[in-house]
């Protein structure tokens, strides 16, 4: 949630990554420019490969900054949809498919 990679790192092993970034997190968003890795043209770049295999994806968890009370554990109220911004991290985390995978897995 939030985190800043390099885009090397776990990217050849891990079998999918749901990445969820805050709109208004620009600590997230340097990543994007300082490591080269993370690059569009790197095409090589492990980071690279798990977007085109589909194993990398990035998804808005809302109106997040990065830390403090509108962090993604923030205990402020967001305007819209008027709720904490833990509770709309919350959500989305929740929405992710690998609880899906979890609980059918554990069913059998």
């Amino acid at each position: 949630m939030g985190g800043t990679f390099n885009g090397e790192n776990g990217f050849d092993t891990v079998n999918q990554m749901y990445h969820l970034h805050g709109e208004r997190d620009w600590i997230e968003d340097i990543s994007q420019i300082v490591f080269a890795s993370r690059w569009r043209w790197t095409v090589g770049s492990p980071f690279n490969r798990a977007i085109r295999q589909g194993r990398y994806t990035a998804i808005s968890s809302g109106p997040h900054t990065h830390d403090g009370k509108g962090g993604y554990f923030g205990l402020a109220i967001a305007k819209l949809p008027n709720t904490q911004y833990v509770e709309i991290t919350l959500q989305k985390a929740n929405q992710l498919p690998v609880w899906s995978i979890q609980s059918s897995s554990t069913a059998q």
